[in-house]
């Protein structure tokens, strides 16, 4: 059994590969780097903790192709491929969940100049669809990267013209009474943890939701996991007047670090990854990552 973790900075880890190795005794756990991929070969992983290919194309393919050939790959590649908030948000009103009123933006500086085929934003249009303060983020956003919080159209505007070439969503900001920040592990561990989005602040508060939200919330988690097919993501949801709005679920390299999560949240998370690991390890060589084409088998 090799299981490698594709990393760069992750400090947590050394503590997994020192959890795993403690029980799969056998397995070899590293941290590792993907050098050249011949198209015939299958890497030499029997599983790979993806952590860095969101920010790489080259090793979104090499995650791909490993998937392909019988390595297991958390997250699936495929599903984070999907990369499309603005398409989440439409599954999840399949699902009936409710999301706020969300709108499509077209690019500030689009690439290619398309003249009538992506008109320039429609500010008249924006008002009769939607209320102030609102969100303007990228559709496939992380880490904050472009988020604005905006109170009127002249901020909106300002804002919107330093987005360049990206696809933008702008969302009416919940007036939510609690902000929940949960970690899903394993489509199904799911720890609700209160969250302060203004300050991307955690407050280590186990009583904050009663038994009723936090099964509702539980549910909620697992049921998009399940459909999104994430092993490891974070669910953003703001409660208002008791009723959930999912805000954001699509983080499947959710940030996992000592200086920003209470040692508690923190400990859990790498827990229950470590148990995640060991659990498929037992599976393989018959897990396999969901691929989203016929193949005939």
């Amino acid at each position: 059994m090799h299981i490698g973790i594709l990393t760069y900075d992750d400090e947590w880890a050394g503590e997994v590969i020192h959890g795993v190795s403690k029980v799969l005794s056998d397995a070899k756990i590293e941290v590792i780097g993907i050098s050249e991929v011949e198209l015939c070969a299958p890497l030499k992983y029997d599983i790979i903790l993806d952590r860095q290919s969101y920010l790489e194309p080259y090793l979104r393919c090499a995650m791909k192709h490993a998937a392909l050939h019988g390595t297991y790959v958390i997250n699936n590649p495929f599903s984070c491929s999907l990369d499309d908030k603005f398409f989440f948000y439409g599954i999840a009103r399949t699902l009936n969940l409710k999301i706020p009123k969300t709108l499509l933006l077209p690019p500030q500086d689009p690439d290619y100049e398309f003249g009538h085929v992506i008109p320039q934003l429609s500010t008249d249009w924006i008002r009769s669809q939607i209320s102030f303060p609102a969100v303007l983020k990228p559709v496939n956003g992380y880490a904050w990267r472009n988020v604005f919080f905006v109170n009127n159209m002249d901020e909106l505007i300002t804002a919107y013209n330093k987005t360049g070439n990206e696809t933008m969503i702008l969302q009416e900001k919940v007036n939510y009474d609690e902000y929940v920040r949960a970690f899903v592990v394993g489509k199904k561990h799911v720890l609700p943890v209160k969250y302060i989005p203004e300050e991307r602040k955690y407050i280590h508060s186990p009583n904050f939701l009663d038994d009723a939200k936090q099964r509702e919330i539980t549910d909620i988690c697992r049921k998009l996991n399940e459909v999104l097919d994430y092993d490891i993501n974070t669910v953003e949801i703001g409660l208002c007047n008791g009723d959930p709005y999912l805000i954001d679920f699509s983080n499947y390299v959710p940030e996992i670090r000592t200086y920003n999560l209470p040692p508690e949240c923190y400990d859990w998370v790498v827990m229950r990854i470590i148990d995640l690991i060991v659990e498929y390890a037992k599976e393989m060589p018959h897990k396999k990552n969901r691929i989203p084409f016929f193949l005939g088998k």
